[in-house]
């Protein structure tokens, strides 16, 4: 097994990476921009591009839904869920460059 998917050996930069399938089984590895809070949910603001660490208003990204799965355990599972709805994408980047403007 490749380190990098080895939960005991992350570094910094992997902290940076989520890493999803498809219904093929096909590994897609995405890069964190941030996330947001809206509505008491959770999203994640991703791209395909890991070269790149900086947002770019012109820039493709992926909107993710974090889905909490009861395992019935204290560290519940995580999955993610692509975000399709126009109206909801605006608004969580309209939240997320925000957030990034406050902080600067």
């Amino acid at each position: 097994m490749d380190d990098r998917y080895d939960k005991n050996n992350y570094d910094d930069e992997q902290d940076n990476i989520v890493v999803m399938f498809d219904d093929e089984g096909n590994e897609q590895e995405l890069y964190i921009f941030g996330s947001v809070e809206y509505n008491g949910e959770m999203y994640l603001i991703v791209s395909e591009n890991l070269d790149v660490n900086e947002f770019d208003e012109e820039r493709e990204v992926i909107i993710l839904k974090e889905i909490k799965i009861d395992s019935g355990y204290y560290d519940d599972k995580i999955d993610y869920q692509v975000v399709e709805d126009d109206g909801l994408i605006d608004i969580i980047l309209s939240l997320f460059e925000t957030q990034n403007d406050d902080e600067e």
